[in-house]
């Protein structure tokens, strides 16, 4: 507007200078004068548009770098063992005596966990309300300090290996999916490890490919507004099936889906994560009761684990009161 309004102001200036001063020029020139105005200004719009642009650019390019040199190293001096980039090759877990706190004035979340898993085993960590499930999944991406104990990965301790490289070789879909700007593919695989034919056999196991290539297929923009909830989590599920780690990690992912979309991830989950260790913390006990063992957690210790069949039979057993319990509300 203040643009248009300056250089309606220079074009009533030179026709008052034009009809007022003798023998200033033609019609002819004066014409010309109008139009390169006119055109002027589209110019001067356009300049101080990308100079904008240009200011944007330089300003969030600033504080990227000032992130970069302020920001201090979130790993400990011990932290800065290097391991192998095949690890972690088996899958093996162990929680050895793991307590934790998430303040060191406040009672511990996680009290003397002891906790074996074995390559290629599906674990289910159950409890009731704060009873330290996902404190327990957080330890083990190094998001929650351990006051004692220690947790191995293939024999390796991961609180002497970089934060980065534990949250780097361990696959975590998040409660939360987040997108990126882009296509689907870049959204699917920004370091592009997969071909697109392996992409789309990903989205075909979860029954997102239809979908997808109904609105332009691996090229389309994404946009997450057209995406049901139970589809954002499939989406991030296909993201682990097609960057393979030997450890899922997953934090009631279909907790707050529809019983259809719930089933479908524990039918990827058999499928497409056969030979993978899996430890996902559970809230419909009964759409994991196929499962190798639960685990299940009160007020930070564990109190009780085996397959869950076996724990259903047990008297007394905490497991099959959260059962019922779900059983109860669901009805």
């Amino acid at each position: 507007m203040v643009l248009d309004l300056f250089v309606a102001g220079i074009a009533v200036i030179l026709v008052a200078l034009a009809t007022n001063i003798r023998g200033s020029g033609s019609t002819g020139y004066l014409s010309v004068a109008l139009y390169q105005i006119v055109a002027f200004s589209t110019t001067l719009q356009t300049l101080v548009t990308e100079w904008t642009q240009v200011e944007m650019a330089l300003g969030a390019i600033s504080r990227v770098r000032t992130y970069i040199l302020d920001t201090k190293d979130g790993n400990l001096p011990n932290e800065t063992g290097h391991v192998s980039d095949k690890w972690p090759a088996k899958g093996a877990v162990v929680f050895n005596g793991v307590t934790a706190s998430y303040d060191a004035s406040t009672d511990p979340v996680l009290k003397d966990i002891n906790l074996s898993i074995t390559p290629g085993e599906k674990v289910a960590i159950c409890s009731r309300t704060g009873s330290g499930k996902s404190s327990l999944v957080s330890t083990f991406l190094r998001m929650l300090e351990l006051q004692s104990g220690s947790i191995y990965v293939d024999d390796i301790d991961i609180s002497t290996t970089t934060r980065q490289a534990v949250r780097a070789r361990f696959n975590s879909p998040p409660q939360d999916p987040f997108f990126l700007q882009g296509t689907v593919r870049e959204n699917l695989g920004p370091l592009r490890v997969a071909t697109d034919e392996r992409l789309i056999q990903a989205l075909q196991s979860v029954r997102l490919w239809d979908f997808c290539e109904s609105r332009g297929g691996l090229d389309e923009d994404m946009n997450e507004g057209t995406l049901s909830h139970g589809q954002r989590q499939l989406f991030c599920l296909v993201r682990a099936v097609i960057n393979p780690s030997n450890v899922l990690i997953m934090d009631e992912v279909g907790g707050s889906v529809d019983a259809d979309t719930d089933a479908l991830i524990h039918e990827v989950l058999q499928k497409e994560f056969e030979a993978c260790t899996v430890i996902a913390v559970v809230h419909k006990l009964h759409t994991t009761l196929d499962f190798d063992r639960f685990v299940v957690l009160d007020k930070g210790r564990i109190v009780e684990e085996g397959p869950p069949r076996e724990l259903l039979e047990r008297p007394g057993s905490l497991f099959k009161a959260l059962y019922d319990s779900m059983q109860t509300e669901e009805r």
